[in-house]
């Protein structure tokens, strides 16, 4: 049997993003046993998923004898660092496969020729690009998540307790990654002109991990708060995204909840910065969405409206 170890050790949208090619490995090697390395924070978008056999935490204690003591035959360093590099050939890994262009690509056994840097294709697709021995020349066309029945009834519960009613959007402002997002300031004028156009529209203002401030700020800057609600609890990430399959659109930065969102099939309008972080790498793949590009934080509002009102008659 093979076993096989991904390592993508950073935030929960990249990890999410490596769903595919988890996908992909399984559906070629149906008895495989498919372990990924993962952040503490990051693992729970894997949980419940049913082709991921195992889960084991970087950092943690005496991981060179853990990863050792799994007699894997071959490891992918998705997420390219010196640190697992040296991890998996200290751990006697026997096939490791990694990026040709790294100072430290002579602990690779097979060296794959990518730059992504270049921002050639999507994230996604350069994850499947390095387990092209396995699973051959793929592209993503979706991400996988998996609720349980028991966290979408949960999410049922807490949208009653708010009063919120099924015909919701969410308004995402926060985000711990790299991609420079829109000002608090303007996401409370997209509030106002959302209500000023949908009054009948409830929206949820959601926060992650430690962001209460933020969204009660945010909602202190909104004008008209009729049928405007806070997730002012510090929900954990599978709470967040069992709320997140339940809303009619999700808007926010790029994110890893907007990757959530596409994973659950649930539409996106999403903000991309210009320049750095880019929707050709980082958008979202598999459901109906929307991008728009800002550039200085400045949005056209009217052609937000226009988007979001395309966004609610697309079907596909």
């Amino acid at each position: 049997m093979e076993k096989i170890l991904l390592c993508r050790t950073d935030g929960i949208g990249d990890l999410l993003l490596i769903t595919p090619l988890i996908k992909e490995i399984k559906n070629i090697m149906k008895s495989s046993f498919i372990a990924v390395l993962a952040s503490p924070n990051s693992k729970y978008v894997l949980l419940n998923n049913p082709d991921v056999d195992e889960i084991i935490e970087f950092p943690s204690d005496n991981l060179i004898n853990i990863i050792s003591s799994k007699n894997f035959t071959k490891a992918y360093i998705i997420y390219p660092r010196f640190s697992i590099a040296l991890l998996l050939f200290l751990s006697g890994v026997k096939y490791r496969v990694g990026t040709a262009y790294r100072w430290y690509s002579f602990l690779f056994n097979r060296r794959v020729k990518i730059h992504r840097r270049y921002n050639q294709m999507h994230e996604a697709d350069y994850n499947l690009k390095l387990a092209e021995d396995i699973i051959g020349v793929k592209k993503a066309e979706r991400l996988f998540f998996y609720l349980t029945d028991e966290e979408m009834n949960e999410a049922k519960k807490y949208l009653k307790v708010k009063g919120i009613s099924p015909d919701y959007f969410i308004i995402y402002p926060g985000g711990a990654g790299s991609a420079k997002n829109l000002c608090l300031e303007n996401y409370a004028l997209l509030i106002d002109i959302i209500k000023e156009k949908f009054p009948e529209i409830d929206i949820l203002i959601a926060s992650g991990k430690n962001e209460q401030n933020k969204v009660l700020y945010l909602y202190d800057k909104v004008k008209n708060k009729k049928n405007i609600f806070v997730m002012d609890e510090n929900l954990t990430i599978r709470e967040l995204a069992a709320v997140i399959h339940n809303c009619k659109i999700f808007i926010s930065g790029s994110t890893g909840p907007m990757h959530i969102a596409a994973a659950l099939n649930v539409k996106t309008l999403t903000f991309f910065p210009e320049k750095g972080v880019i929707p050709v790498r980082w958008g979202p793949i598999g459901n109906i969405s929307e991008i728009i590009l800002f550039k200085n934080e400045k949005i056209d509002f009217d052609y937000f409206i226009d988007r979001l009102q395309i966004l609610l008659k697309r079907k596909k």
